[in-house]
């Protein structure tokens, strides 16, 4: 197996590239897909990371070198959960885009009768002279 510290030096790496992502985004015009597409990608990221830390600890020898591993890996959860909560800040945006849209129509598209969006104009009849050669 590799070496879980290296790995947690990768899933920190990708877990960076996330938040980038993320940052880079507007909340305002996030949509549902980029709200689930990196929610699964932080809930994966998580997983393998609580997966290495959980083997540092188990390699851990005395209390002195689990105390270096909490040290190293409290900025990193920590960054999982300020992308949970910038995630959380998108699903409040969407959520409020889809029950805005949802509503049903505007008041100026209700004004409208339905009888001139249907209607069509009357053109005048036109004839035109016929040539014999």
């Amino acid at each position: 197996m590799a070496d879980p510290k290296l790995s947690l030096r990768g899933h920190k790496g990708y877990l960076t590239r996330l938040r980038n992502f993320i940052v880079a985004i507007n909340p305002h015009t996030a949509t549902r897909s980029n709200h689930v597409t990196y929610f699964k990608n932080i809930a994966d990221t998580k997983a393998k990371i609580d997966c290495v830390v959980q083997e540092l600890y188990e390699r851990c020898a005395d209390e002195a070198e689990a105390d270096a591993v909490t040290k190293e890996t409290e900025p990193i959860f920590d960054e999982l959960c300020k992308l949970q909560e910038m995630l959380d800040t998108w699903n409040e945006e969407i959520i409020k885009k889809e029950t805005t849209t949802t509503a049903g129509p505007s008041p100026a598209n209700a004004a409208i009768p339905q009888a001139q969006v249907t209607q069509k104009p009357k053109l005048p009849q036109l004839t035109l002279p016929k040539y014999l050669l």
